[in-house]
Parts: C-alpha cells; sequence; structure tokens
C-alpha cells in the first residue's frame, strides 16, 4: 500500500495537463485543480523537505515525457512546450502548498483552545 502512494506522489500532472491542452481535451484546468487538490490532501502527510524532493522529481519527470512524448513540430514550438510544462507545475507546487498551509492552520486552531 505505502508503495502505491509513493507513485500516486510521482504522477507527472504538469505533463499530463500539457499533453491534454494539446490534445484540446476539454476542461483541462478543471483537471490540474482537483489534481492539485487530491495531491495537496495526500501531501500534507510529508514533511516539507520531502514534498520539495517530490515535486522536483514531478517536474524532472514531466520535462522528460514532454521531450520524448510532445513532438517539436506540432503546434507547440521547443520552447513554449517546455515553458507550459514548467507553467503548469508552478501552478501545480503553488496549490500545493497552498493547501498544506490552509490544513495546517485549521490544524493548528483546533488543538488550540479557546479562552472565554
Amino acid at each position: 500500500m505505502k508503495k502505491a502512494i509513493y507513485l500516486i506522489y510521482l504522477l507527472p500532472i504538469p505533463f499530463f495537463t500539457t499533453w491534454f491542452d494539446l490534445n484540446r481535451v476539454p476542461y483541462t484546468s478543471y483537471f490540474l485543480f482537483f489534481a492539485t487538490f487530491i495531491m495537496g490532501l495526500l501531501l500534507v502527510q510529508l514533511k516539507m523537505n520531502h514534498v520539495l524532493i517530490v515535486n522536483v522529481l514531478v517536474l524532472l519527470l514531466s520535462i522528460i515525457l514532454v521531450k520524448i512524448f510532445i513532438p517539436e513540430n506540432g503546434p507547440y514550438k521547443l520552447i513554449e512546450r517546455n515553458i507550459s510544462s514548467i507553467f503548469y507545475f508552478i501552478l501545480y507546487f503553488l496549490g500545493q502548498l497552498i493547501i498544506r498551509f490552509i490544513l495546517h492552520v485549521v490544524a493548528i486552531n483546533k488543538s488550540v483552545s479557546k479562552v472565554e
């Protein structure tokens, strides 16, 4: 079970979003939002330095997959296809950080006793 969760952490969501955008799949932004939300909820359990390592690996995996599977002579130019993956990664990572922050604030507020 734990190995499956590690594989879920390493899903290249920025690559999938770039691929969906290239193929004009509708609701690409909704996919990115829900994937970011789910991964943000899963990554709350990890320490921050592990979250950074996981996200660096996801970025590298996404860039490698973009270079392999998205052709250079397609609608994306060489620079655009790499930048789009990095742009989606930035949105993905910032969303995860926001979700982590919100959940940590909620957890802290629940643990603090109310003074009346």
